[in-house]
Formats: C-alpha cells, structure tokens, sequence
C-alpha cells in the first residue's frame, strides 16, 4: 500500500518529508530509514514517528532527487512535484554563479567573497583618486566589512566539525567531568 508525502522543508543542507498519514508507529518509521539511507547527497536521515516525518541532512541535497529515491526504494509516493520557495528560486542563479568561480578558482573564491574583493578595491580606487567626498569610499568599505563578516558567520556557523583525538565531541547534557579546586592562598604573615 502506498503512503502519500510532501516535501515541506528544504534548503541546501536539509529536506524535510512529512507523510500525510503514517504517523506513531516506530517500526515502519525504522524500515523506511534502513530502505532509504544511502540516498546520493544524503549524510544522515532521521526519523520521527510522532510527527510523519524523515529528516535528510547533507550537502547540496536536491529535493527532486531524494522524492525519487523515496519512490524507487519505498513505498511513498508524491503527487506532485516538490516546489521551490520564491527566494530559492530569486537565488538560484546566483547560487550557480558562485559555483562556478569556485570551480574556477579550485574552491577558494565564490561570490561572496568575490564581491567582498570588489567593493573593497572599488573603496581603495575611490580613496587613491582622492574621490573621499562621500558617500562611496567608505559606503563601499561599509559593504567590504558586511560581505565579508556574513560570510564569516556562514563558514563557521555551518555544522560542527567531526571530533578528532585532539578536540573530541563534548556531551552538553552529560555532568562536568572536571572540577575546580582553587590552591589554597598563603599570605605572607603564615609563611613565616
């Protein structure tokens, strides 16, 4: 019997699935994550039984792709077609822009960081002509600063990097395994 499915989330990194009417029942939930892990672009899939939904998480995901590998390995079909979000689709070609100046620049350089380059020597041209009336040296150093601290904040903030022996995972919810025991202060009138 075939379940119905919607996707109802998705962004580069995560596709969200929601069955329609399969929910509380944690063994088909089980099955369903055993028969589709292994999806091309998919690192994890989650599952959760009280909600109807399975979790994919990953890079570059393509919910399209995960709808069908859901219908050739499962039992879940999708009546139509997942659709993308008006900004997903606004950003689109940008995305794919960025894409390729990292391919041409073996990784190093996307559009983000392309257009921090460029409004910064647009500021440092503007200032070296002796162009410092304002607005657009420093209008441009202003967006430089933006650019480049939003793309910060996007690298680092992006997912966790794997434990290694050097800095492994540490448990939030597990007790502190260390303690603190201050040394004890001598002042000078003991020492004697």
């Amino acid at each position: 019997m075939p379940y119905y499915a919607d996707v109802v989330h998705q962004t580069t990194t995560r596709v969200r699935v929601k069955l329609r009417d399969k929910v509380r029942d944690p063994a088909f939930y089980e099955r369903l994550k055993e028969s589709v892990t292994g999806i091309p672009g998919a690192e994890s899939v989650e599952v959760n039984p009280i909600t109807g939904s399975i979790l994919f998480k990953g890079r570059d995901l393509n919910a399209h792709h995960i709808a069908a590998a859901l219908v050739e390995k499962s039992s879940l079909r999708f009546e139509a077609a997942p659709a993308l979000h008006p900004v997903q689709r606004a950003v689109r070609p940008f995305v794919a822009l960025s894409h390729k100046l990292r391919e041409m620049t073996g990784g190093e350089v996307g559009l983000t960081e392309a257009g921090f380059l460029a409004l910064l020597t647009i500021g440092v041209v503007q200032v070296l002509r002796g162009n410092i009336t304002a607005p657009p040296w420093y209008t441009a150093f202003w967006y430089a600063f933006g650019v480049f601290s939003k793309a910060l904040v996007e690298k680092y903030a992006a997912e966790p990097a794997p434990p290694t022996e050097e800095h492994p995972t540490i448990d939030q919810n597990a007790p502190s395994q260390m303690t603190f025991e201050p040394e004890p202060i001598q002042l000078e009138a003991e020492s004697e």
